[in-house]
């Protein structure tokens, strides 16, 4: 399953990164020290918490979403109406047509 982590937390990174390099004066080898500035950016990033994320299918890829009475379509699992862009994390996705 895929990582995520905050935004906040990766700009509030950045903009300290940001406030780093305005210290900065033109020299020899400052291209060298931007890109060891943004490595060690590249570092920090990869170490920030996963945020707490849990996968979903939505309603739509579901194999128990489909139509239910009229044109409403409903969930196999919960008999509930479901809209298509709805989304839970118990659901199983539909088997798809290439195997």
């Amino acid at each position: 399953m895929a990582e995520y982590i905050e935004k906040r937390k990766v700009v509030n990174l950045l903009i300290e990164l940001e406030n780093e390099f305005q210290q900065f004066k033109p020299f020899k080898g400052f291209e060298h020290a931007m890109y060891r500035k943004l490595c060690e950016a590249k570092i920090a990033i990869g170490k920030l918490p996963a945020a707490d994320v849990v996968q979903v299918l939505r309603c739509k890829d579901c194999k128990d979403w489909g139509p239910g009475t009229g044109d409403v379509p409903i969930c196999g699992e919960t008999y509930e109406p479901m809209p298509p862009d709805g989304f839970c994390s118990i659901g199983e996705r539909k088997p798809s047509a290439d195997g």
